[in-house]
Order: structure tokens, then sequence, then C-alpha cells
């Protein structure tokens, strides 16, 4: 991400799936939620789209 802040990127977004306990792995290509909320990535909306039947997330970081 330092790479996007120092070309003036504004923010950062992930769209990784809302998995709690187990998932068809081959359906989390995109990832979960919680790896993303450790950099400090915030869901900002729940999409439509589904990946085995599990919500995806809009994610933002502010950088």
């Amino acid at each position: 991400m330092d790479s996007a802040r120092s070309l003036g990127t504004p923010a950062a977004e992930a769209n990784p799936v809302d998995a709690e306990g187990h998932m068809d792995l081959t359906m989390a290509f995109a990832g979960t939620r919680k790896p993303f909320e450790q950099p400090g990535f915030e869901v900002i909306a729940v999409s439509d789209a589904q990946a085995s039947r599990l919500p995806r997330l809009i994610m933002s970081r502010v950088l």
C-alpha cells in the first residue's frame, strides 16, 4: 500500500467473503474478512454478490 499511497491513491478497496466458520475454499479466492480488518480495512457496504451463499463485502481503507 505504500506504493499506492506514494502515487496519491486516496483509498484501497477489497471485496472479500464474509465467512464465519467453514466454507468452500475455492470460493475464498478474494479473501475473507478478518485478514483485511487487521491492516485497517472497514466494511462500508454489503454487496448483492455472493460466494458459496455467503455475502461479499465492500471494504475500504483510507491511505
